[in-house]
Formats: C-alpha cells, structure tokens, sequence
C-alpha cells in the first residue's frame, strides 16, 4: 500500500491542526482545505491502502517464517495489537474525523453565521469522505466474497 503517504499525511494534518489553537472554525477550515487539496480522502488512496495492505499481510503470514518473525518484532516491541490493527487505524481515524466536527458544532451558541456555516460545511465534507471510505470497503469486501 501507500503507508508512507498516509503517514505524511497524519503527520502534517497533527501539525496543521496544532496551529489551530483550539479555534473551531480553523480546525474546520483545515479539514475542507484538505479535502479540496485532494489530501484527505480518496485522493489520499487511504481507502484504497487498507485492502493492499491487508492483502499484504495476508499473503506474509501465510508463510510460517514470515508470520514468526512478525509475532517476534511484534512481541519484542511489546505491542499488544496485532500489525493489521496498526494499518486500521489511519483509515478508522478518517472515518471519525466528521464525528469530531459534529460535536464542535454542538459548542457554537449562534446556529447561524459564516462561521457556522464553515462548520457544517467541514462536516457535510468529512461525512462524504467517509461515505466514500466506507463504499469502497464495501465494494472490496463483495469483491473477495465473489471470488470465493
């Protein structure tokens, strides 16, 4: 998969929404910029990662030698998760990226102005995000079930 664009990404999204200092309408701002740069989403190939990389590691615990040394680094590293949780988490974290913007919106004492209006923009973006993440995962698990 593309681990290393979605990392990159992770990383300078944290920055991004650091710089925000706990202003809404930035962190808001921030996700639909994002989403219009084509960095978050479906461009990013974060629904896209997950079935190659999972598909990945499929293939390298079907052999003994590989599967081994995996549970070796992973107990040596003392990570109770198993390495496929590790290439979930990116893309789980996308999918509540809108829940994270729906409750800011709970916060605002006006529901009316630009600002507002920035938000619910943020959170019918991100929701469609996700709906696109969730398709193709859905579609990629009809496409597995087909082939057995």
């Amino acid at each position: 998969g593309n681990i290393e664009d979605i990392y990159e990404l992770s990383s300078t999204l944290l920055q991004n929404l650091e710089s925000c200092a706990s202003d809404p309408v930035a962190v808001a701002v921030c996700f639909v910029t994002r989403v219009r740069m084509g960095t978050l989403g479906g461009h990013t190939g974060c629904d896209r990662s997950l079935p190659s990389s999972v598909a990945a590691l499929s293939e390298c615990m079907r052999s003994k030698a590989q599967a081994r040394f995996l549970r070796q680094c992973q107990e040596g590293l003392r990570h109770s998760l198993p390495l496929g949780a590790y290439l979930l988490k990116p893309v789980q974290r996308v999918l509540k990226y809108h829940l994270l913007l729906q409750e800011i919106s709970k916060h605002f004492e006006h529901k009316s102005g630009e600002d507002y209006e920035v938000v619910l923009e943020a959170i019918d973006t991100m929701t469609c995000v996700a709906w696109c993440i969730n398709d193709m995962k859905r579609k990629h698990e009809h496409a597995i079930r087909q082939q057995v």
